[in-house]
């Protein structure tokens, strides 16, 4: 009696077993993989994979949002930034560069023998997916207004690139000495890039800002407010 009992148990266990697996395979496939998850933690979960390959890898925005580039060996995000619809970014590792249009983004260590992916969500944009802690608020950068939104930052060692989606005003800050650098008007459609190693920022390619002491060591970030 006491066998039968237990081949009853293994078959119910065989059936739910049967069950699940079906049910997990009619799941709708995730554009991420677990090690994704675990380790893409500065992108969103909602982002989708729009490209991946080593070499160079092309991508062009379908709508308003903002992009991911992941190394997918180092797992880590080498480069993000706004793009406004029908923008196309060109991921060059070889040069070391993103182009955004007609612009060239300096980004340090983009191996070519290594994959890439491009992550785009179109729910996003000008920073909104950042979470300040308190320390990082806008409010307690000396200059800077409390209404400015964080749209990049990146050590000194790479370039910082952000495309205007309205007309407003963009503030350089070092984040290493905690001081303003300097602030931009901007245009909407504009692109505003600084390069700290050549210590020089343009608008449009047009040189804006020169001889600021901008260095390699420091961590600076773009703001945009109206």
């Amino acid at each position: 009696m006491a066998k039968r009992s237990d081949a009853v148990v293994i078959l119910v266990a065989l059936v739910c077993g049967t069950q699940l697996a079906a049910s997990c395979a009619n799941d709708p496939v995730s554009d991420r993989t677990s090690d994704d998850n675990n380790y893409t933690d500065r992108i969103p979960e909602d982002a989708r994979l729009v490209k991946e390959g080593s070499g160079e890898i092309r991508y062009r925005a379908t709508a308003n949002g903002r992009i991911w580039l992941y190394d997918v060996q180092e797992r880590s995000v080498r480069y993000q930034t706004d793009l406004l619809d029908g923008d196309t970014v060109r991921v060059v590792p070889q040069d070391d560069r993103v182009y955004i249009n007609d612009t060239s983004v300096k980004v340090k260590s983009l191996p070519d023998d290594r994959a890439h992916r491009i992550y785009f969500d179109g729910r996003r944009g000008n920073g909104n997916d950042r979470v300040l802690g308190r320390e990082d608020e806008p409010s307690r950068m000396t200059g800077v207004p409390s209404g400015a939104e964080v749209v990049v930052e990146s050590r000194g060692t790479e370039d910082l690139s952000y495309k205007a989606r309205e007309n407003g005003r963009v503030y350089l800050y070092d984040q290493t000495n905690s001081r303003l650098v300097a602030t931009f008007n901007i245009k909407k459609g504009q692109r505003v890039t600084v390069v700290p190693a050549n210590d020089n920022a343009a608008i449009d390619g047009r040189i804006v800002l020169e001889g600021k002491g901008l260095s390699r060591r420091s961590t600076y970030r773009l703001l945009f407010g109206n």
